[in-house]
């Protein structure tokens, strides 16, 4: 979906957004037996994790900091702000995640 939107870069403040996507449960492979082979039929792959490894995407993932309202965001606001300032100089678009 971010793709769609054209965003281009992400600041994850607080708590990651990359998390790997989950392995397939134990019930996974009973399952794909009852669905067609077809390749076509396999899900899409929706997720900030693959989209960074894959160079689509550039996460600055800020973790130093706990998004609770007492933290303060000074140690790490130059940092956030010369990334997002990079980014739309390359005329990129910002998403600024938190929690």
């Amino acid at each position: 979906m971010l793709k769609e939107l054209g965003i281009t870069h992400v600041v994850s403040l607080g708590e990651t957004a990359l998390y790997p996507p989950r392995s397939p449960g134990p019930l996974a492979s009973i399952a794909s037996a009852f669905r067609s082979s077809s390749p076509t039929d396999s899900p899409p792959v929706n997720s900030l994790w693959h989209e960074e490894r894959l160079g689509n995407i550039a996460v600055l993932d800020m973790q130093a900091i706990a998004d609770d309202g007492i933290d303060s965001i000074r140690p790490c606001i130059d940092e956030a702000l010369d990334f997002i300032s990079d980014a739309r100089r390359q005329g990129g678009r910002v998403l600024v995640h938190c929690k």
